[in-house]
């Protein structure tokens, strides 16, 4: 089929996101201060949701939870928001989640019940509970002058895994914030995902590999035991994911190799 282009947004400025909430229906938001939702049951005519003086820097999506976590900012009212919406209506599901600075690393669980967020003036880590805003921990970097430079839920939401600035990986059990996990790459930590089996970590890094961690569980905690290196990249590796079935994996770079 061909490719159909929505058209919605001011074309003037960026979009900031957009992800499919379903098989068909997707979400959108832009630096033009609204978050859009196309339906296929309405041929795709976009429903706006204003979001007064915030501009959207990111977007992020739980499909099985029906909600999206939106990054907004307004440097002038030095307002810098975490907003949980959910994804029938547009509609916020608690207040927003307040930071001092631009939040630049972040994420929302599977199950749509944890947000994770780092802001710039921070070298924490803060969970919040989705759907009052509560919150369930702070993570502190496990070294001084050390930030966050990525983060990623495990497919079942009961892990959070943190990618640092000097290459340490860090486990971490969302409903304490307690460290249950660590590995560690020689340089910073880029990119991070779990597969489907909540078993398997890829980690990708500066240090232009990716690597494979199996994780054993043991009493408390787990320990990740490096099964395989993928090597030959020409540049950091800037992105890591599996297939749906863990049975692949795919590596990115900015470099000439691709």
């Amino acid at each position: 089929a061909a490719p159909r282009q929505l058209v919605g947004h001011d074309e003037q400025v960026p979009i900031a996101g957009a992800a499919f909430i379903n098989d068909q229906d997707i979400v959108s938001v832009s630096i033009d201060q609204t978050l859009r939702l196309w339906r296929a049951e309405a041929n795709y005519r976009p429903q706006t949701i204003d979001l007064g003086e915030q501009i959207a820097a990111a977007l992020y999506v739980s499909a099985a939870s029906n909600r999206a976590l939106i990054l907004t900012y307004n440097r002038q009212l030095r307002q810098y928001q975490a907003q949980v919406r959910n994804t029938d209506d547009g509609t916020l599901v608690t207040n927003p989640i307040e930071h001092q600075s631009l939040i630049w690393v972040a994420g929302i669980s599977p199950n749509g019940q944890v947000v994770a967020t780092c802001s710039g003036a921070q070298s924490i880590v803060r969970l919040n509970n989705a759907s009052d805003g509560s919150s369930i921990a702070d993570i502190a970097m496990h070294a001084p002058k050390v930030s966050a430079r990525c983060v990623a839920f495990s497919a079942d939401s009961s892990m959070l895994a943190i990618g640092h600035s000097d290459g340490f990986v860090g486990i971490y059990d969302t409903a304490t914030g307690a460290i249950i996990g660590q590995a560690r790459h020689s340089r910073r930590i880029t990119s991070i995902a779990f597969d489907q089996t909540n078993s398997r970590l890829l980690t990708g890094s500066q240090d232009q590999t990716a690597r494979l961690w199996q994780l054993d569980r043991k009493t408390a905690h787990f320990e990740l035991r490096e099964i395989g290196i993928l090597m030959g990249h020409k540049g950091p590796v800037e992105h890591v994911s599996f297939n749906a079935t863990g049975e692949l994996a795919v590596t990115t770079t900015n470099a000439t190799d691709g």
